[in-house]
């Protein structure tokens, strides 16, 4: 399951945050609650805190999404493995 809370900020950001598991029917929830916020033209902020798990699909997902988004609170291991699919690129605490 993964529980998505939105905060939107006065600078016109929204942040999402996740908790749980970026994996399964899920992957596709994330993605379309970015695009939707990707429509109204803010800025976007992904805090993975909360994430437990990513499947293959999760952190494909993330890697597409870190050219657009910012990251924060993303544990090691996910950055790592974001890192391995991404030739290198960090992903910021």
């Amino acid at each position: 399951m993964l529980r998505i809370m939105e905060e939107k900020a006065a600078d016109n950001s929204t942040t999402l945050r996740l908790d749980g598991r970026v994996a399964g029917q899920w992957v596709g929830l994330l993605r379309t609650t970015c695009d939707r916020i990707f429509q109204n033209d803010g800025r976007l902020i992904l805090d993975l805190g909360g994430v437990s798990f990513a499947d293959l699909d999760g952190v494909q997902l993330l890697r597409q999404l870190q050219q657009q988004v910012t990251f924060i609170n993303s544990s090691p291991f996910l950055q790592e493995q974001i890192k391995q699919t991404t030739g290198n690129r960090s992903v910021s605490q």
